[in-house]
This record gives C-alpha cells, structure tokens and sequence, in this order.
C-alpha cells in the first residue's frame, strides 16, 4: 500500500494587496521525489489555490490570503499521515502554527514536519507548535525517506 503525504504551501499574512504570487517549486521538487519512491502525494498551495480569498485577520490592518484552515483540511486525504508544511518567512510562523493546531485538533497522530528557512533559523520556536520534526537546509528528502522507511 502506498503512503500517503500531503505537502502545504500555507496561507500568509500581508498589509496591502499584494500582486506577486510566488511558485513554490521545493514542494514539485519533493513531491517528484516521494512519488519515485513509491509514496502518493498531494500538493496544496493554500496561497495560489486561494489567490481570491483575502480576509480581514483579528490583527489591526492585517489581512490572510488564502485558503482558509477549513479549505486546507479537506483537501487532505483523510488516510495522508504524513503532512509536510513549507515555512519560508519568519513573518508566517504565527500562521502556520495556528495551522498546525488547526490539523492536530483533527488528528492528533498526523506526523508534521515543517521545512523552510524560519524553522531552520529557529528550531526551538518551531516545536513548540507541536511540530515533530523539523526539516533543515536541503535535507527535506532525508528527513521523509528515513520516517518512512522505518515504518512510522
């Protein structure tokens, strides 16, 4: 039976209208690689999927564009027990673990591993979003290979 995985490319925060939508080829380029290994793989770019969806955040003056939470969980394949999330800002860490509450809420025993530049700078700060592991510089294939080759 193949595993499944599911990558996220999050929602983000932002002041102003923003018209620069960046091309998340990291995910492509795992995503190829899982799939060679025998792994199914779903793809959610929260921030293209939902370009039009831009909605006032609780802070003063920010706002979210994307998917919302509920979007992105159902998009997960209910048997996905993998879920990878890409964070490449420090300004969207706040996002990503209220995102990463959001799933764990769902279910507790998804493993989430987070990779990017923010937690690579700031691991501590990353676990504390009950993150499990934390993916650094360009290991992400490692990382994924060795969890499932153990068999977790």
């Amino acid at each position: 039976m193949k595993k499944t995985i599911t990558l996220i490319a999050p929602p983000r925060y932002e002041k102003t209208p923003d018209t620069f939508l960046p091309q998340n080829l990291g995910l492509g380029y795992i995503a190829s690689f899982l799939e060679s290994q025998g792994c199914a793989v779903t793809i959610i770019d929260a921030l293209a999927q939902g370009w039009k969806n831009r909605k006032h955040a609780h802070e003063k003056e920010i706002f979210i564009r994307g998917l919302s939470f509920e979007e992105i969980l159902a998009r997960i394949p209910k048997d996905s027990a993998m879920i990878g999330i890409t964070a490449p800002f420090a300004s969207s860490m706040r996002l990503i673990e209220k995102l990463v509450a959001f799933l764990k809420k769902d279910r507790v025993d998804r493993t989430i591993i987070l990779g990017g530049i923010s937690p690579s700078i700031d691991p501590y700060h990353a676990l504390q979003s009950a993150v499990l592991i934390i993916s650094f510089e360009a290991r992400e294939k490692t990382v994924v290979v060795s969890h499932y080759r153990r068999g977790s």
